[in-house]
């Protein structure tokens, strides 16, 4: 195990970037902050990282990194969800394969959907509102979350953290 240089915590080795605040910890970069030189794969580590965590705060640029990273696998979703309309089409093969196909599908938009809330309640709290703002979601077919969490998050602690690194 590492110690952080910058806030001394614990950390697994081989990690990158302190989780706590965003120091770069092994490779050749300066103590800046994690998430204006993270790339898109190491948000995706951090993403899962994060997944199931309802608590804290998300920066802009972790929230954007999800959120691709969700309509990806969103997208993958969609393919199983349309070979499984395919498969049903064909009198051959029956349903069976088609309600597999669908169930299987359907259990994957399920874990990919939660971690997607996941990271917009952190970034929700970012600007300080409470995660019921996603409640605003489903009668404006996300817009409103999506809008609240692209504004500037809280400069300073809030209520339901410290403030994110960028």
């Amino acid at each position: 195990m590492d110690k952080c240089k910058k806030c001394s915590r614990e950390l697994d080795s081989g990690i990158i970037f302190c989780p706590y605040c965003g120091v770069r910890v092994s490779g050749e970069a300066s103590e800046e902050t994690v998430y204006d030189k993270i790339t898109f794969f190491e948000a995706f580590k951090n993403h899962w990282k994060k997944a199931f965590t309802f608590s804290g705060r998300a920066s802009v640029t972790e929230f954007w990194y999800s959120y691709i990273w969700i309509w990806i696998m969103i997208g993958a979703v969609g393919i199983i969800y349309l070979g499984g309309f395919l498969i049903g089409m064909i009198p051959l093969l029956g349903l069976i394969p088609a309600i597999i196909l669908f169930i299987i599908a359907t259990a994957a938009l399920i874990f990919v959907l939660v971690p997607l809330m996941a990271v917009t309640v952190r970034r929700l709290h970012d600007t300080g509102r409470s995660a019921w703002w996603l409640v605003a979601g489903l009668v404006s077919m996300g817009i409103i979350p999506l809008v609240l969490c692209a504004l500037k998050g809280d400069d300073d602690v809030n209520e339901y953290g410290e403030k994110p690194i960028k």
